[in-house]
């Protein structure tokens, strides 16, 4: 089993993503915002990391390059949907560049999900 930290300021996009990888057999934990997963929780405790790339606060871009130099070497998965003018895809090529070591466009189904988060954990 693995330890996956969820952050989406979505309330319904979090809890869609721990309750289809708890039925996976991952142990999940759903924060709200960078800021929280930074300042309130020991990354040690976790095998993978979703990320938003759009939320309020420090954003899932700015967050993928805290997480590194605070030394979190787990993999990141960032997601989005866009933004305005921004496209998913643009934001997350930008998330691929700075460290997410992969991306996952929104909506996606809990297949795509399983599978992006099965990859990540190779």
């Amino acid at each position: 089993m693995s330890r996956v930290l969820v952050i989406d300021d979505d309330a319904m996009m979090a809890t869609q993503m721990e309750t289809i990888l708890g039925h996976h057999g991952h142990e999940v934990k759903a924060v709200r915002s960078v800021e929280a997963a930074l300042f309130a929780l020991e990354p040690d405790n976790y095998d993978l990391v979703i990320v938003d790339v759009f939320m309020g606060g420090i954003g899932g871009l700015d967050g993928i390059v805290e997480f590194r130099d605070w030394g979190w070497a787990m993999p990141i998965i960032s997601t989005s949907a866009g933004y305005r003018e921004i496209a998913a895809d643009t934001a997350l090529d930008a998330a691929g560049k700075i460290g997410a070591n992969g991306v996952l466009p929104k909506p996606f189904t809990p297949t795509e999900l399983k599978a992006r988060v099965e990859q990540a954990l190779i």
